[in-house]
């Protein structure tokens, strides 16, 4: 009969934001330094691509870690979708919301005709067309170019009313810098980078339903971009163009252990092994396991943080005495179903080749 796994009772959910603090980031890549500070020499873009996971975002968050240890720098982040336009990273107006206040501020009349037929009159009070700015929210791009501008800029321009307190409290008095991610670009319909060329060149928008009034950062505050993309599809050429370029690869074996013990491997250090036994399976599942698809290192460094996490209580030592090890392996690494069909079909198998095949690599 199959053991049940019985559920934790007293668990409390690994802390996200400890996992992926840029303070345990770590940078080891001397080629993608170079390319940043390229970026920032030119004052463009910095694009970066690669397999998912591979610690792009986590790059850009650690970028805007370091440099604020310099001055101090705002953080935005965009997160990029199949619906997105290329207005949307810079502004959003809620147009229904707008349409919806105006049918609440219209009163309707009811009339009786001499030929007895109801005629209605609509009277609008309490809305005008003026009061756009109401219906106007600025989004990652958007928000660092006014940090660019400062308070008092944003104001005098008009981008900025006593409507929108919540932003004016938020703005800069003085002009600063920010770093923006504009995540997963290939996310986004075909023609939104090209849409967006001559904006991220002048690094400026215009807002349409403001009367074209135009946001123009400060030269001297230009925020600095990241961008991110997962490679699903090619970018357009004038967009690369504008983007100093980096396509950042999978660590290597040294390269990986190494981030694995930055992140989670103080909490391994009586595990007998397990970390170096959970590297190895890793490993061979990447380059010798016939699967669909192969595991990246943010599903390695779930799978590790959630046995670091759970190891005192299962009171295991090496990979091979942990409690529903295949169970953990497929929910965490293998995320195609005929991939998991085929752990479960050979399982020992696969421990025997991956951990035997080290052993005779030393």
């Amino acid at each position: 009969m199959t053991e049940l796994i019985e559920l934790i009772k007293d668990f409390q959910p690994i802390d996200q934001a400890r996992m992926t603090s840029p303070e345990g980031y770590l940078m080891q890549d001397n080629d993608l330094r170079a390319a940043a500070n390229t970026a920032l020499v030119l004052g463009k873009p910095l694009l970066l691509t690669g397999e998912a996971g591979v610690g792009k975002s986590q790059f850009a968050n650690w970028l805007a870690f370091e440099l604020n240890k310099q001055q101090p720098l705002a953080w935005f982040k965009f997160v990029v979708k199949s619906t997105t336009e290329a207005r949307d990273l810079f502004y959003h107006y809620d147009a229904l919301a707008r349409f919806h206040e105006a049918q609440v501020h219209r009163t309707v009349y009811q009339v009786d005709s001499p030929n007895g037929i109801q005629q209605h009159s609509n009277v609008q009070s309490g809305f005008s067309s003026h009061e756009a700015h109401r219906y106007i929210s600025y989004n990652a791009l958007g928000m660092a170019i006014l940090f660019s501008m400062g308070k008092s800029a944003a104001l005098n321009d008009k981008l900025v009313t006593a409507e929108m307190q919540g932003l004016q409290q938020s703005l800069p008095e003085q002009p600063s810098r920010s770093v923006v991610l504009i995540d997963e670009i290939d996310k986004a319909p075909r023609d939104v980078p090209n849409d967006i060329l001559d904006e991220i060149d002048n690094q400026q928008f215009t807002v349409r339903e403001l009367g074209d009034l135009t946001a123009k950062a400060n030269p001297e505050f230009r925020p600095i971009i990241v961008i991110t993309s997962n490679s699903e599809k090619d970018l357009p050429k004038p967009f690369l163009r504008r983007c100093v370029y980096y396509n950042m690869r999978f660590p290597d074996d040294d390269e990986l252990q190494r981030i694995v013990e930055q992140r989670v491997g103080a909490r391994f250090a009586n595990s007998r092994g397990l970390l170096g036994d959970c590297l190895r399976f890793f490993w061979f599942l990447r380059e010798r396991a016939e699967i669909r698809r192969r595991p990246g290192l943010a599903e390695l460094l779930d799978w590790v943080h959630e046995l670091s996490e759970t190891g005192e209580r299962a009171s295991y030592g090496s990979f091979t005495e942990v409690r529903q090890m295949p169970a953990r392996v497929m929910s965490t690494l293998l995320k195609d179903p005929d991939d998991q069909d085929l752990l479960r079909q050979s399982w020992s198998n696969w421990v025997a080749q991956a951990l035997a095949n080290d052993a005779s690599a030393e």
